[in-house]
């Protein structure tokens, strides 16, 4: 064998005698490059392994391991690994200062692929056979499981020739084991060991050397590197416990006792043990303890005063009751699913006699859910509890204990709704059908209104059971539910009532629109259209036309539902618009708004859609083109607010369109907007419509909220006809329109075409032009209007690129930038970062089928942070103001995990803005400290002696309510900093919070109180 090359000697000497670990690296390279072998390095390094100095031997022994470690598997050869091999068992017989090398180098060789068929045996066996795991340190204990771990994951079956061999070394090994991270490990192994390797006499071994961490006391130190947690350790004990029906012998009487404690975590770990292992168990490993179980459960559900407990048990009675399903046992077994069910019945029944106890609602619940669990146990429960409910509800008289039964009631009938029925398997709700529904019809004209409540809660529960409610009783219901909701004072039964109908409207639509729809707009149509607020038919007082629109958008969730219903609000509306008085303004707004839900709200197919289209979007377009060209002061079509709700109704249904009739629809409604062809929109009428001319009245300039509404809400693949033209024409608008209703509109539409217009030269030489244009204007001085206008435009094209990851978003926004020192137009710039970053809901969003690139406002604020921050150092002390605006802008949109990154150049800017005189600067600068309070505590105490003072002055002297208000709760968050930090500013903060507690408004001094509290008891007992 060749002698490896001089500079590979000179490094392992320099490694081995000079004690240099540089040279290590040199040496893997020497290795990997294949100027020497491994097996040359080992024979190079005869010497040092067999010295007599310890200290030479352990540093050739750790020069080899760390090679092993650099190199990459393909590197190594089968002959290599098993010399290795050898090599590394024989040494473990060394000294005990080799020994941790020894193990680290045997670590590598059990993550190799290379290593021959039998050496993982060998090195076990050594391993367990040699080493005394515990008397090693942590880093050598861990070395030990993670070789154990690697075997059992990729070498099983070798390892299981040993049998309980490999189970006894096991146990040993993690006997006594003390450290999280190493348990970590160890309880993988451990799982795979009670699964896989026959534990026989050890199980009761094995069992106790991992049960003796139950339940798991650990409570990781503060910035703990390794990252580990007590619910790792929870789930990996419990995966042990539950991995062999073995176990049950022992686990569930742990478990048992463990219930019985104080402790709130023991408590919970046990049952939730108790869950994951009853499958596991199966009825034959769980039958010895099954009255036990069900006691210790029962206790902690009738005596718990802690939801997460009582939850928790009966997610383990739960658990209990599938497993004994799932089991197949002998009929009349005394360990059968009926015993135990009827053990539990007996235990219940009489608690359900009584429901003016509080009892009855705990017995429930757990009979509940037992009866979740199967469809076995659903049937036994129910043929059991519904007719004695049934028979409570007879026997008691009073309203308050007849309410609740029928509650108690109602929440057996939603467990059948979890029952799997069918044709040969039929709700275990069936054979009481008849009497449980003729008992919810008899109080629904109770006078009580909690009872009446109760019946159509439990009319809701029936219809929720498939296939239950049918014939005559759909009719019934439907009558009963359109009674309540018109007739019935109570505001709760109303509710409920609507929430009712709008169910069964989905199932049965057919049966809401016979019994009940017809009904809602015959009141609708007697009121008038100025019943807003009052009631002019022979109804109940509550059912005025809001209530009424409200209820209609309710319960019209299904396509035939709605086709009946939108054309009669349509109608309505249309009454409505010929004035303006603010009745009807506020009437045909909610119809608006009631049409609005009802689109958003139904699953519509194409078809659907395409007839929303045509009984809409065509007569709202219609009404609205209309009222624009007769001009008409009355008109509610000519109020920008309405018009707005009205795009917002149009976009709802654009957005939905099927991809083949999007063109012409997109087609029409340029058409009528470019070459005024109104009558593509179903419009005859004298005059002309040219909304895209300046020149024109802004009735009709402001319709572009409703080209908006389609052009902007189609998908990006949508051909825009005389795109162009279009996008030159709104870009006029957009810088000349002095109606700025009509200037913001057509802002956002033409950022919305070039958000989602095809890259290519036409796009390149539309921006180029467009931002010539924009910087012609903004260098003028004269025109402040028409400066401002083209902010506006600049802004939403900004937004528009940004979100697509256009680079011509980069130069415009150094554009917006170059105006922050403009004395004029420096603060609405600043604000336009808001609108960059913001989610809009109506253009470029992700509903109308905006190009959004991933990840743009962390791209964003990456890119311009650091000017805005150069920009605010180099800026006067007259022009800092909208730097900070636009830092608080950025720091209010982006996620929290970039914002803390950042953070630190930024806490000074952000102390500085408020000390500006500008509300809501300082309220948003304020909301900012109060979250990074909790989630960058260094950063703020870092900046604490700032801080204090100014947000004491902003509570006493603060510009606003809203103000005096944030810098309190700024102020009431601090007192979670580190004790140290902030006790010395106790004294004074009590002290000048006196003020605040007097202030005139009462919201402030609330908080003021609040605050000076948290400071009051800083220190104290039960304070922070």
């Amino acid at each position: 064998m060749a002698a490896p090359g001089k500079n590979v000697q000179e490094n392992v000497l320099e490694f081995v005698q000079g004690q240099q670990d540089s040279a290590l690296q040199n040496v893997v390279k020497a290795v990997f490059d294949g100027e020497t072998s491994l097996l040359q390095l080992v024979e190079s390094l005869g010497p040092s392994l067999t010295s007599s100095e310890v200290t030479a031997r352990a540093r050739a022994t750790k020069l080899l391991a760390e090679v092993l470690h650099r190199l990459p598997h393909n590197k190594l050869t089968e002959k290599e690994a098993a010399v290795m091999s050898a090599f590394f068992c024989d040494r473990l017989l060394d000294h005990h200062s080799v020994q941790p090398h020894v193990l680290h180098g045997l670590l590598a060789l059990s993550a190799s692929p290379q290593l021959p068929q039998g050496e993982e045996v060998k090195i076990v066996q050594i391993i367990f056979k040699e080493v005394y795991v515990q008397s090693l340190v942590q880093t050598d204990r861990r070395a030990i499981y993670n070789i154990l771990a690697n075997f059992l994951g990729s070498r099983l079956k070798a390892l299981q020739t040993l049998g309980a061999d490999f189970v006894w070394g096991f146990i040993q090994a993690m006997d006594g084991e003390k450290d999280p991270r190493n348990l970590v490990i160890a309880f993988s192994c451990a799982r795979i060991v009670a699964q896989s390797f026959p534990i026989g006499t050890f199980t009761e071994e094995l069992f106790e050397v991992t049960s003796c961490y139950f339940p798991i006391d650990f409570t990781p130190p503060p910035n703990d590197p390794h990252g580990v947690t007590r619910e790792e350790l929870v789930l990996g004990l419990q995966q042990v416990l539950a991995a062999t029906p073995k176990f049950a012998q022992f686990c569930v009487p742990m478990l048992l006792e463990k219930l019985s404690s104080d402790v709130l975590s023991a408590k919970l770990d046990s049952l939730h043990t108790l869950a994951a292992c009853a499958e596991v168990y199966g009825a034959e490993g769980l039958k010895s303890f099954l009255d036990l179980l069900l006691s210790a459960i029962s206790r902690e559900v009738y005596n718990s005063s802690n939801q997460a407990i009582e939850n928790s048990a009966l997610a383990g009675l739960s658990a209990v009751v599938t497993t004994l399903s799932n089991s197949v046992t002998e009929a009349g077994s005394v360990f059968s699913l009926h015993h135990f069910l009827d053990n539990l019945l007996k235990s219940c029944k009489h608690h359900l006699c009584e429901p003016e106890l509080k009892l009855m609602w705990p017995s429930a619940k757990l009979l509940q859910a037992a009866a979740r669990a199967t469809d076995p146990a659903c049937v036994h429960v129910l043929n059991t509890v519904v007719p004695l409910l049934v028979e409570q509800f007879q026997i008691h008289p009073l309203p308050q204990h007849r309410r609740t039964v029928l509650d108690v009631t109602i929440g057996f009938i939603h467990v059948a709704q979890t029952f799997t029925s069918g044709p040969d398997a039929p709700s275990p709700i069936t054979p009481h059908c008849e009497n449980l529904l003729t008992v919810f019809y008899s109080v629904l004209e109770d006078t009580d209104a909690g009872l009446r409540s109760s019946g159509v809660g439990g009319m809701a529960a029936m219809l929720g059971v498939s296939g239950m409610v049918e014939g005559k009783h759909l009719v019934l219901c439907a009558n009963h539910l359109g009674r309540l909701v018109l007739h019935d004072m109570d505001a709760d039964v109303q509710h409920r009532s609507t929430e009712a109908l709008a169910a069964m409207a989905t199932a049965h639509p057919d049966v809401v629109q016979e019994q009940v729809l017809y009904k809602l707009l015959e009141v609708l149509e007697k009121n008038g259209p100025n019943a807003m607020d009052t009631n002019q038919s022979e109804h109940a007082e509550h059912v005025t036309n809001q209530y009424v629109l409200n209820t209609l958008s309710a319960i019209s969730t299904h396509p035939s539902t709605m086709k009946s219903t939108i054309p009669k609000l349509l109608n309505h509306l249309q009454e409505l618009t010929g004035t303006c008085t603010d009745h009807a303004t506020q009437e045909a707004t909610v119809t608006l708004q009631c049409v609005n839900r009802i689109v958003e709200g139904t699953v519509c197919d194409d078809s659907s859609v395409l007839q929303l289209v045509d009984g809409i979007v065509h007569k709202l377009m219609s009404l609205a083109v209309v009222s624009a060209m007769e001009m008409s002061a009355t008109n509610l079509f000519n109020k920008t607010s309405f018009l707005e709700i009205v795009a917002k109704v149009v976009s709802a249904i654009t957005r939905r369109l099927p991809n083949h009739a999007e063109n012409s629809i997109v087609s029409n409604i340029v058409q009528a907007f470019l070459d005024d062809h109104v009558a593509a929109l179903g419009v005859n009428i004298s005059g002309h419509f040219r909304p895209l001319d300046v020149s024109s009245p802004w009735q009709q300039t402001q319709t572009v909220l409703l080209l908006t509404a389609v052009v902007c809400s189609v998908k990006q693949k949508v051909h825009i006809p005389f795109k162009t033209e279009l996008t030159k024409k709104l870009q006029v608008l957009s810088c000349t329109s002095n109606h700025e209703p009509t200037f913001t509109a057509a802002a956002k539409c033409l950022s919305g075409l070039v958000n989602k217009w095809e890259q290519g030269e036409e796009l390149e030489t539309f921006l180029q032009e467009t931002r010539g244009h924009l910087e012609g204007v903004l260098r003028s001085t004269e025109h402040k209007d028409g400066r401002c206008r083209a902010v506006t435009l600049l802004v939403w094209l900004t937004k528009a690129l940004v979100m697509r990851g256009h680079p011509a978003g980069s130069t415009l926004t150094k554009v917006l930038l170059g105006l922050f020192e403009d004395g004029e137009m420096g603060r609405q710039a600043a604000e336009g970062f808001h609108i960059i970053l913001s989610d809009s809901s109506d253009v470029l969003c992700k509903d109308s089928h905006a190009n959004i690139r991933l990840m743009y406002k962390q791209r964003f604020f990456t890119e311009n942070l650091p000017a805005l921050v150069d920009g605010f150092n180099q800026a006067g002390d007259g022009n800092k103001q909208p730097f900070l605006c636009a830092v608080a802008n950025l720091l209010t949109f982006i996620p929290r995990q970039v914002l803390l990154s950042a953070l630190p150049p930024l806490v000074p800017l952000l102390v500085r803005s408020l000390l500006e005189e500008d509300a809501s600067l300082q309220v948003s600068t304020l909301e900012i400290f109060s979250s990074l309070v909790q989630e960058a505590p260094q950063v703020i105490s870092q900046n604490i002696d700032a801080l204090i003072p100014q947000l004491l002055k902003l509570s006493k002297d603060g510009p606003s309510m809203k103000v005096r208000m944030s810098a309190l709760k700024s102020l009431g968050s601090m007192t979670s900093l580190p004790h140290a930090i902030v006790y010395p500013y106790r004294n004074r903060v009590v002290r000048e919070l006196a003020t605040a507690v007097g202030d005139k408004k009462r919201l402030v001094r609330k908080e003021a109180v609040a605050a000076r509290g948290e400071w009051f008891l800083l220190g104290s007992p039960g304070g922070k």
